[in-house]
Parts: structure tokens; sequence; C-alpha cells
């Protein structure tokens, strides 16, 4: 999560709708509101080329917002950033994202080679071969694709 969203308005405190980009409106006084993410985006478009340094200034941002935006790869520094920014998998210094490339190909090789946690049954079957409809406490469901699937009852 980069930043607490606004929920209310702070004018009329009616409930805000998101826009998207970062931005909330009120459409009962029309009032806008902008989250973390947006004050980044909007100084990033009247400044392109704004250092770490410059963002951290310019916007007011919590030092959380840009290190959420560094970590999802929303934000990328050509150079050295004044912030912190290692792998999280063997530590060395990143520009951008959670993981380096080679501890990011390590994982998706591990991810593909990886057993099913399901013991070979189908996603349909349970223990000893028994489908969905035939274990008891589970009822049959359409999908949107058209095939039963079992669902717990609520």
């Amino acid at each position: 999560m980069l930043s607490k969203r606004p929920l209310t308005c702070t004018e009329c405190h009616e409930k805000l709708f998101y826009l998207g980009d970062g931005i909330y409106h009120c459409s009962e006084c029309g009032s806008t509101f902008t989250d973390g993410y947006g004050l980044v985006k909007q100084f990033l478009e009247e400044h392109p080329q704004a250092s770490f340094a410059e963002i951290k200034n310019g916007t007011g941002a919590a030092p959380e917002v840009l290190a959420a935006l560094l970590e999802n790869g929303k934000l990328v520094f050509e150079d050295s950033v004044d912030y912190d920014l290692k792998c999280a998998r063997c530590g060395c210094v990143l520009r951008t994202g959670r993981y380096c490339k080679d501890c990011y190909e390590e994982l998706v090789v591990g991810l593909q080679d990886a057993k099913p946690l399901n013991n070979g049954n189908s996603p349909h079957e349970g223990p000893a071969g028994k489908s969905a409809d035939q274990r008891p406490g589970y009822l049959p469901s359409f999908g949107n694709d058209g095939k039963i699937h079992s669902k717990f009852p609520r």
C-alpha cells in the first residue's frame, strides 16, 4: 500500500471516488484529492528529470510512499539513489524493484520446477480421487467457464 488513501471528503464528508493515478473526486461538492502516488506522478509530469531528493522535497510525500514506488518498479532512477534499495534476496544494490535480475530469474525457475500441492490429484478431486461433489460438506457451483466447481458452504 502506497499511502493512506482518502476515503471521505474533508469538505463535506461524503464518500470519495477513485479516478485513477492517485486522484479522488467528491461527487457531492466537486473537490479533488490526491494520495502519495498522485503527488509523485504529478510532480514527475512537471519535472521529468527530477532526482530522488527533488521528488522527496518537492512533493512532501512520505518516505514509505517513495520506497513503495521504487520497490514496485513504478519509479526508476538512472543514477544512484539517495534511498538505500537492496535486493530482498541477496542484498545487492538496486535502482528499482524488489529483486535483482539474477535472483528474479532464479525464483521464476524455482517456481516453474515446484511440485503441485495436490499430490497429483486433479484440482477438482479430493482425497483418494473423490470428486468434489462426492465429498461431504461441498456444494457444486458453476463457474464462468461453464464447468462445475466445488464450493464449501458458507
